[in-house]
């Protein structure tokens, strides 16, 4: 299974397998809610989600693909928020096709901010959270 983290597309094949192979006991599917906050706490400890450690990514990305209502996140953490709260946040569920047009283009070193919004956040299925 690929999901979309911010601008890095992460393939997490069995969601389960990839929890249990990270450490993770506690398999049941989080809620949507618990997954924004989540993505939240990530992406403020490391001002960016993209400087959260890559076991970090690959929990929470595996997480999102257990809980199956999307498969794309967004999460931007202002310069100036004094909390994980003031991250914002947006999920959406984008085609198998693009994933794999995306991946395809991460693994060619070409897979910019502007690529994803026009495949995705453009065009994305979901509500924006905040």
């Amino acid at each position: 299974m690929l999901v979309l983290l911010n601008q890095a597309v992460i393939d997490v094949g069995d969601p389960f397998e990839t929890l249990k192979a990270l450490g993770v006991t506690d398999l049941h599917t989080p809620s949507m809610g618990k997954l924004v906050r989540l993505g939240q706490d990530a992406a403020f400890a490391g001002k960016g989600l993209e400087n959260a450690h890559d076991g970090i990514r690959q929990t929470l990305a595996a997480l999102i693909g257990l809980n199956g209502q999307a498969n794309c996140a967004l999460f931007l953490c202002p310069d100036r928020a004094k909390s994980a709260r003031e991250v914002a946040v947006r999920m959406g569920q984008a085609p198998i096709t693009t994933m794999a047009l995306l991946l395809s283009e991460q693994q060619a070193g070409r897979l910019s901010s502007a690529t994803v919004n026009h495949y995705v956040w453009r065009v994305a299925q979901g509500p924006v959270a905040a």
